[in-house]
């Protein structure tokens, strides 16, 4: 991977294509802000269900209690390699060249969280978003960026379209915009949100209970009580789910986080599922429906554009970064496996052991040690375990010193090694074999 030189007065350009100093390209600025004043909406979709573009948002009230900002344009390449030339942001891999400067750039979700802090800003709510994407100079809200018309593939591309579709210059399409000058939500790259996703907002009132509930009985149970009087189609009738609306009372300021990944993608690392808004050159043309909401899979790329205003960046969960050691050796069977971490700054979230038999996380002790016991986790224990992987969940972008140590029968065996973060990782995480290995 290549790294930023230091340029001054010039950009140090730090993705694949931009290496080395840009002679002649001043640093970019952020990008020109749009006020949205407070207010309520209705917002949501009403796709049917099964349909290419289902919508699982029902139309309901929503309350912004404050005003804010968002960029009027999506976060260029160019701007991104400015952040990672300071070492402010993640390096990324990505193929590009000075011609395609101006594209949009596509990054993870933490990746995005992370640029937009760097620059005093954050990612906007899944509410904020759509409302800009929807509000013209009026205040009114109207089905789509530019009115409530869907627009032509030659005005705004799609996969549903035929020929050539390419992701564009940023601001440049002038069919792709609302008439405050917000561009391309409904095209272009699809956009990050801060909100997780969840299954619990509805779905044109086809939403089962068991989604509702992400598959716990008892919240069902719950649910189905408590609904059973407003319930259009009924409720839990023995082991058959039957179908009922979700909530539509009016939510306030709404930021919605969950602690773990929704069933089918999700981000690993015991959070939430990601979630991006608005239409794409790869996506169905009815996703520039601004009240479409669609789960991220695990690793996926796309757009995004920072916002500003209350909750400010340090009422948010920060970036974090993963890192990945890998153990040159098998661990014998049946053993306690200790990770000690020395580091300035914040330790991990969490540890984990990733191997060829399973994962299991390790359970934090004192003054930085984690430690893995395989015989009460029954694994490993028929054989070694091969492929073994330390991973470090939810790290600061700083310097780690990593000991791994395990009872190899014959005595205890250790392995060292440094894992720098200073600079980020890249998109895959960084995956660092052990230095040394040898007695503890």
């Amino acid at each position: 991977m290549r790294r930023a030189a230091h340029c001054p007065g010039i950009i140090a350009v730090a993705l694949v294509g931009f290496a080395g100093c840009a002679k002649g390209l001043p640093e970019p600025s952020d990008s020109a802000l749009v006020a949205i004043v407070p207010g309520t909406f209705k917002l949501g979709s009403t796709n049917a269900c099964g349909s290419s573009c289902a919508a699982d948002r029902l139309p309901r009230e929503v309350k912004l209690t404050r005003g804010f900002q968002i960029e009027k344009r999506e976060v260029t390449v160019y701007q991104y390699a400015a952040c990672v030339a300071k070492k402010k942001c993640v390096h990324i891999e990505e193929d590009t060249d000075l011609g395609r400067k101006n594209r949009p750039v596509a990054v993870q979700r933490d990746q995005a969280r992370t640029y937009c802090r760097a620059i005093g800003r954050r990612l906007p709510t899944e509410a904020e978003w759509e409302i800009a994407a929807r509000s013209n100079s009026n205040g009114d809200l109207q089905a789509f960026p530019w009115g409530d018309l869907p627009l032509p593939c030659d005005q705004v591309p799609s996969k549903d379209c035929s020929g050539e579709r390419e992701v564009s210059d940023v601001g440049t399409n002038v069919f792709d915009r609302t008439d405050t000058e917000i561009s391309d939500l409904g095209g272009n790259l699809p956009e990050w949100v801060e909100d997780d996703y969840t299954s619990s907002l509805g779905c044109a009132g086809e939403t089962t209970y068991a989604a509702l509930c992400e598959g716990s009985p008892t919240c069902t149970s719950t649910r189905c009580t408590a609904d059973k009087a407003g319930c259009v189609n009924g409720c839990v009738d023995g082991t058959a789910v039957k179908f009922c609306g979700a909530a539509t009372e009016a939510a306030t300021d709404p930021l919605h986080y969950t602690s773990h990944p929704v069933k089918g993608g999700g981000a690993g690392d015991g959070k939430g599922s990601p979630m991006y808004k608005g239409g794409g050159v790869a996506l169905a043309a009815c996703a520039a429906d601004p009240g479409l909401r669609t789960r991220a899979t695990t690793g996926q790329k796309v757009g995004f554009r920072c916002a500003a205003g209350s909750p400010t960046p340090s009422d948010l969960p920060p970036p974090t970064l993963t890192a990945r050691i890998a153990l040159q050796f098998p661990v014998p069977s049946c053993q306690s496996v200790k990770v000690q971490l020395a580091s300035k700054d914040a330790l991990p979230t969490s540890v984990t052991l990733e191997t060829n038999q399973g994962r299991l996380t390790m359970t934090p002790g004192q003054a930085g040690e984690f430690t893995a016991d395989l015989m009460k986790a029954k694994l490993g224990c028929a054989t070694p375990l091969t492929n073994v992987l330390v991973v470090l969940h939810g790290a600061a972008f700083t310097t780690y010193g990593v000991t791994v140590k395990y009872d190899s029968g014959g005595g205890c065996s250790a392995y060292t090694t440094d894992v720098n973060l200073s600079e980020g990782e890249t998109l895959s995480g960084t995956t660092q074999p052990v230095k040394a290995f040898g007695g503890c």
